[in-house]
């Protein structure tokens, strides 16, 4: 496994810039990895990656049950495919052995894969209507894979946890994520 390049001239590599500077469930999974030398368990990480992007007051046993959906269909893969990490989907452990190497194409990928889904669900949106997030992530899901249970509930959790958020932050959409409603801006 390669190292991260420095090309900066304080010193930090791409890399440790990407994970300070990019709050988002990719770094902040890389960031509850980077504090251990032994593999973890899905449930575990999954728990340290909710309080870090919750809270521990809100970091229930739902939320965390939800980004280890997420963590589990979406980022564990994507990390492990540019050498981030090691996952292995059947025992649901993840090695952090390879943390470093290779973190700012990670990022570069999930940039583009997010404005992807952000347009989906920004041509998804009802004209000028509200809609619930549960309703929106069925019509994603009937569009995108399949409308079963598993996909539907991965594509209202990153809704909620990362497209709706941003979408609103970027003036696209009002979003209430306690009503969990949506509606275009």
């Amino acid at each position: 496994m390669s190292e991260p390049t420095d090309h900066s001239a304080d010193g930090r590599t791409d890399a440790d810039r990407l994970l300070v500077e990019r709050p988002d469930r990719r770094r902040l999974t890389l960031d509850v990895l980077a504090g251990l030398e032994t593999s973890v368990q899905l449930d575990e990480l999954a728990a340290g990656v909710a309080v870090r992007e919750l809270g521990f007051d809100d970091a229930d046993s739902t939320a965390i049950d939800c980004i280890a959906v997420d963590l589990h269909h979406v980022h564990l893969p994507a990390l492990a495919d540019v050498s981030a990490l090691e996952y292995d989907p059947s025992s649901k452990r993840i090695d952090p052995s390879g943390l470093g190497t290779n973190v700012a194409s990670v990022f570069e990928t999930r940039r583009s894969a997010a404005g992807e889904r952000q347009r989906t669900v920004l041509a998804s949106l009802p004209d000028g209507r509200e809609i619930s997030v549960e309703r929106l992530s069925r019509r994603i899901a009937e569009e995108t894979a399949g409308a079963t249970d598993a996909h539907t509930d991965t594509v209202a959790c990153t809704l909620h946890h990362c497209d709706l958020p941003a979408l609103a932050d970027a003036g696209r959409v009002r979003y209430d994520p306690e009503d969990r409603t949506v509606e275009p801006a």
